[in-house]
C-alpha cells in the first residue's frame, strides 16, 4: 500500500482546559488487493506518551479513512510526531512511515 496524503484536523490544539479531539484524514492506495487497514501513533516530545488508534479503509484500490485521536486535558505541551504510521493491505503486505517519511507539516502536531 502506499499513502497518498495524511492531515491533521486542526493542526493545532488546546489541551490546558479541557480535553481535545483531532482527525486525522488518510487516503492510500494498492493497487493489486487492496488497502485494508491505516493505524497512526503519535508521540509526545518528551517520549513520555503516545497516542494510537487504527481504522479499517473500504477494500478498494484508493481509499480514505478518518481516525479521531483523543488528547487528554492536560496533555504534554509542544511539538507531538507521528511515530508511525502503517497501512495494510488485503494481502498482508504492510507499509510503516514515520514523520519524516510523510512530510515534515503533515508528521507534527502542535499540542498546547
Amino acid at each position: 500500500p502506499q499513502l497518498l496524503f495524511a492531515r491533521f484536523k486542526p493542526e493545532a490544539i488546546d489541551t490546558s482546559a479541557r480535553a481535545a479531539v483531532v482527525e486525522v484524514d488518510i487516503a492510500a492506495a494498492d493497487d493489486a488487493s487492496g488497502v485494508k487497514t491505516a493505524e497512526i501513533v503519535l508521540v509526545s516530545p518528551t517520549g513520555a506518551s503516545r497516542i494510537r488508534e487504527s481504522a479499517a479503509m473500504p477494500a478498494r484500490t484508493e481509499a480514505r479513512v478518518t481516525i479521531r485521536l483523543s488528547f487528554p486535558a492536560k496533555s504534554e505541551s509542544g511539538e507531538w510526531r507521528v511515530a508511525s504510521l502503517v497501512l495494510t493491505d488485503e494481502s498482508g503486505n504492510v507499509r510503516a512511515l514515520d514523520a519524516d517519511s510523510i512530510g515534515m507539516r503533515a508528521g507534527r502536531l502542535r499540542v498546547r
